[in-house]
């Protein structure tokens, strides 16, 4: 008799798993117990990426929604306590899910520009970020404006773009080759958009000392007022985040 092919143990084992569920009396448990496992399977503390569109004035995200949401409606129930729909506004109802007690909201500086976020919302957010050419284009005294009707805000961070890797070579030699392309327009291409990335980087930089400097002079004119901890975020294209800089108030 040939031995038993220990390679294919895996495959079949798995297969096996997929055909059959192990536990097929999860709905004869109590009330009790389903509702514990539920709420232990709830999802952590997560970064909610919501876009806004100006043209429609109408928030959404890319962020898929939790599991829960989709097992089957007790489930659902029990989550949408802590995790309901946010960011509606007028002629749109809300469409992202989020936990603000415990989500990072990501935005885009034109949303809090426009106040076009309801101050129910704004309430609620204990952290944000914000990102995008559009914020480096404002102010550190209108930075601070929309930050002023975040009573319960508690880290703010001001979010510096990456290099976008879109040419057909890896990121490092685009910064350490700034010449190497295929072709004559390409290597244009490439010198100019390290440039405008070199240049926005530091503009990150000169932009988050201006709004300390900006938080600084309020905390001290406004000793009542407790503003959040201010933070500038480096992104990369693998979306690491090197070095955290920040203010404390």
């Amino acid at each position: 008799m040939d031995a038993p092919d220990d390679r294919q143990l895996p495959n079949r084992l798995v297969q096996s798993a997929a055909q059959e569920p192990s536990f097929h009396s999860f709905s004869k448990l109590p009330a009790e117990i389903r509702l514990e496992i539920w709420k232990n399977i709830l999802p952590g503390p997560r970064l909610i990426q919501v876009h806004y569109d100006m043209r429609v004035g109408k928030f959404w995200t890319t962020t898929p929604s939790p599991a829960n949401l989709h097992v089957c409606s007790e489930s659902r129930y029990e989550m949408l306590k802590e995790w309901r729909l946010r960011f509606a506004t007028r002629g749109h109802p809300p469409l992202v899910h989020a936990n603000l007690d415990i989500d990072t909201v990501r935005l885009s500086w034109d949303p809090l520009r426009l106040r076009a976020i309801s101050q129910e919302d704004l309430c609620s957010i204990i952290s944000l970020e914000v990102g995008g050419k559009e914020v480096q284009r404002a102010s550190a005294e209108a930075i601070l404006q929309p930050i002023l009707t975040m009573p319960n805000l508690k880290d703010f961070s001001l979010v510096s773009p990456a290099l976008c890797d879109i040419y057909p070579y890896s990121l490092s030699q685009q910064l350490s080759h700034p010449h190497v392309g295929p072709s004559e327009g390409e290597n244009w291409l490439l010198s100019a958009q390290r440039l405008g990335y070199e240049a926005r980087r530091n503009r990150a930089f000169y932009q988050h000392t201006e709004v300390s400097r900006c938080f600084r002079a309020w905390a001290r004119e406004n000793p009542e007022c407790k503003l959040p901890r201010l933070r500038l975020l480096l992104s990369e294209p693998d979306g690491s985040r090197p070095g955290q800089f920040f203010w404390k108030p």
